[in-house]
């Protein structure tokens, strides 16, 4: 069995905000190639649906008490309309601002 070898990161990264850009990216990449075949009613109810999972996923591994908390902060950051990149990743789990 063969594994990939790990993709370098400039130092000062943060590596969860990094490791999280390159899966966004992935997804990015494959979600147009599965919803190219979907029908019509598929594709227009996809992006609720990958919001349900992931936010499913979220209190999974998390609990409910610190999932709404994340999500709580995801709202503060989106209605600021700040993003989160690789060198500037949004805290939605700490207790600074980013500001």
């Amino acid at each position: 069995m063969t594994t990939a070898a790990p993709l370098d990161i400039e130092p000062g990264m943060d590596p969860d905000a990094y490791y999280t850009d390159i899966a966004m990216r992935a997804l990015a990449h494959l979600v147009p190639a599965v919803l190219a075949d979907a029908p019509e009613s598929i594709r227009q109810r996809f992006d609720n649906a990958l919001l349900n999972v992931a936010v499913n996923r979220l209190v999974e591994a998390e609990g409910r008490i610190a999932a709404a908390t994340i999500l709580w902060r995801l709202a503060d950051v989106l209605q600021d309309g700040r993003l989160a990149t690789p060198h500037r990743p949004a805290d939605l789990t700490g207790c600074d601002d980013m500001a």
